[in-house]
């Protein structure tokens, strides 16, 4: 059984509410409806409520207002974020429709860079003999960077224009340097570079290193890092050279696809903004006239 409800009860206080609202408007009635004043006051308490009103609904209007013009704006720039996200998505497709055609390319690249990794482990097992001695172990080290594939045809791999494009787009000073090098050697017919010397003039041309130490710390080491270079330029099939021993170099082939676009890309340099720039295509133009000259022989 249901348990009593106790009195008074929800609604039972609901209908007493409404029977004291209606005797109160009632006895206000009855007693005030004759009294002209009462209602003028009313009347006017009422013209104040309705102006108030109208305030509160003007600011209100005003602050919507100003919020929607905020929600447009930020629509407007969610909507040219938008845009600029689909330009960017559609690169991305674009690129990855010419990396579909790099694949058997990359294949090719890769077992080059394997035969690298070779020659990287025999220099590895060399590094307990250089700490004894540094000079020595260094000739030794060039030795066997020397015996990677000899006589290679430069040519012989086949890779796209677009692939030596894109990799010269963004290819650092020092690799460039190295390639222009070798290519204005192999195009005048002067095989043999001094490495050395040739690492001395880009040092000397390119950087502002002051302290006399250090200066010559950073052309030992250039010239160590052209070898290196120069050695994975080979091992990819698009630079045949030669150790010949201490700073000599011999060029012996340099991929005509390469090398033409070498030249292309130290003539984007002519009219760059950039100082470096404009002073590295200095130093690339001037490589040839420095071929001839017994201070680089």
């Amino acid at each position: 059984m249901k348990e009593k409800e106790k009195f008074p009860t929800r609604k039972d206080m609901t209908y007493w509410i409404i029977i004291l609202i209606l005797f109160m408007v009632g006895s206000f009635t009855v007693y005030y409806g004759s009294d002209k004043d009462m209602v003028s006051h009313i009347g006017f308490g009422g013209t104040i409520v309705s102006i108030l009103l109208a305030v509160i609904a003007i600011i209100y209007s005003f602050y919507q207002s100003s919020t929607y013009e905020s929600t447009t704006y930020k629509l407007d720039t969610s909507a040219q974020k938008i845009e600029e996200a689909t330009k960017q998505l559609s690169d991305v497709s674009e690129i990855k429709a010419v990396l579909e055609n790099f694949k058997g390319e990359v294949k090719e690249i890769n077992d080059s860079i394997f035969d690298l990794k070779e020659i990287s482990n025999t220099i590895g097992n060399g590094v307990d003999s250089m700490k004894e001695s540094f000079e020595d172990t260094k000739q030794n080290i060039y030795s066997v960077l020397n015996t990677g594939p000899q006589n290679r045809d430069v040519d012989e791999i086949e890779l796209s224009d677009e692939f030596f494009r894109k990799s010269l787009e963004n290819i650092g000073s020092l690799p460039l340097f190295a390639l222009v090098l070798s290519n204005e050697a192999k195009k005048s017919d002067i095989s043999t570079l001094n490495l050395q010397k040739w690492g001395e003039h880009f040092v000397d041309e390119t950087t502002s290193v002051e302290n006399t130490d250090k200066r010559k710390e950073l052309k030992k080491r250039f010239f160590n890092v052209q070898i290196g270079f120069l050695v994975a330029f080979n091992q990819l099939g698009i630079i045949d050279f030669k150790y010949m021993g201490g700073e000599l170099v011999e060029i012996k082939g340099v991929n005509e696809k390469l090398s033409a676009l070498l030249d292309e890309k130290v003539e984007t340099l002519k009219d760059s903004e950039n100082k470096k720039s404009k002073k590295l295509y200095e130093v690339l133009t001037n490589i040839n006239k420095h071929l001839l000259d017994e201070d680089f022989s």
